[in-house]
C-alpha cells in the first residue's frame, strides 16, 4: 500500500496517537514525564507491530526508545532517526515550561521546505 493511502485510511488513529503524544509532558530540564513519555512511545510502537525497547544508559540519563524495522527491498541499508528537544533550566519560565529562544514574526513561522542532509540517491546502491 502506498504511504498516502495508508495515511488516508488510518487518519483517525494517527491523529489520536499524535494527540496522546502532545498531551504527554516530557521536560528534560525538570525530568517531568520523561519515563512516561518513553513508555508511551514504546507502547505505540509495540501496538503497531514494531518490536521496541527502552534503553537506560546510566543514572540521570533520559531513557532512549530503540526499535528496528527491516526493509524487505533493501535490507543492507540503515536509516537512523533520533529526535530530542532540549529545554534547559535557563530556558524555562516561572511555570517550568519551555520559553521560545527567539521572537519571530508571523510571516517567519510559515513552513519552509527542508533539504535532506544526505542526498536520497546516496541511499541507493
Amino acid at each position: 500500500m502506498r504511504p498516502e493511502r495508508y495515511v488516508d485510511s488510518h487518519m483517525p488513529g494517527l491523529v489520536s496517537d499524535l494527540q496522546a503524544l502532545i498531551r504527554q509532558p516530557s521536560v528534560s530540564a525538570t525530568n517531568e514525564g520523561i519515563e512516561q513519555c518513553a513508555s508511551l512511545v514504546k507502547k505505540m510502537l509495540d501496538s503497531s507491530g514494531i518490536r521496541s525497547e527502552v534503553l537506560r544508559l546510566g543514572k540521570g540519563a533520559a531513557p532512549l526508545v530503540y526499535c528496528e524495522v527491516m526493509s524487505k527491498s533493501n535490507p543492507s541499508k540503515t536509516l537512523l532517526f533520533y529526535n530530542h528537544i532540549l529545554a534547559t533550566k535557563s530556558r524555562l519560565n516561572r511555570s517550568n515550561t519551555p520559553m521560545p529562544t527567539t521572537k519571530r514574526s508571523p510571516s517567519s513561522l510559515r513552513p519552509r521546505p527542508r533539504r535532506p542532509t544526505m542526498p536520497i540517491s546516496s541511499l541507493k546502491s
